[in-house]
């Protein structure tokens, strides 16, 4: 099972609190600090789909009205900061926040081999088709 979750960065410095995990990204070795409740869990998640953009293929994420709000929520009051898509609580790729994220979708870049990025997706959502069927 691929578990997906979407977390987000702690803002500023933050000596002594215990709400947050440091994470590295597997390629970049980028670390990010992350609050340790998710933005949108994998409950929340519905749909995710290889997708084209300018820049390559990256990973995107659909949720549920649920997970929409949350992620509109979070966007906006964490405008700046990264969303880190975690799978089974190892970090796999982070896009910095660039504005409010209205409709639900949530699209980034992964630290995975190109060639394996399309098992990968399948692997998520047959995690997702299994957990929304266990809801």
């Amino acid at each position: 099972m691929k578990v997906p979750r979407l977390m987000i960065e702690t803002r500023g410095v933050s000596y002594g609190n215990l709400s947050s995990d440091l994470v590295v990204l597997p390629l970049s070795r980028t670390k990010i600090n992350l609050h340790q409740e998710p933005v949108v869990n994998e409950f929340e998640v519905i749909n995710i789909d290889l997708v084209k953009v300018e820049m390559g293929m990256a990973i995107l994420i659909y949720t549920t009205e649920r997970g929409a709000r949350a992620l509109y929520r979070a966007s906006v009051t964490n405008n700046g900061n990264r969303m880190v898509l975690m799978i089974n609580g190892n970090p796999v790729g982070a896009r910095r926040i660039d504005g409010a994220i209205q409709d639900g979708k949530f699209y980034t870049f992964v630290e995975l081999p190109d060639d394996e990025l399309e098992q990968f997706v399948l692997d998520v959502k047959d995690t997702i088709t299994q957990l929304q069927a266990e809801k």
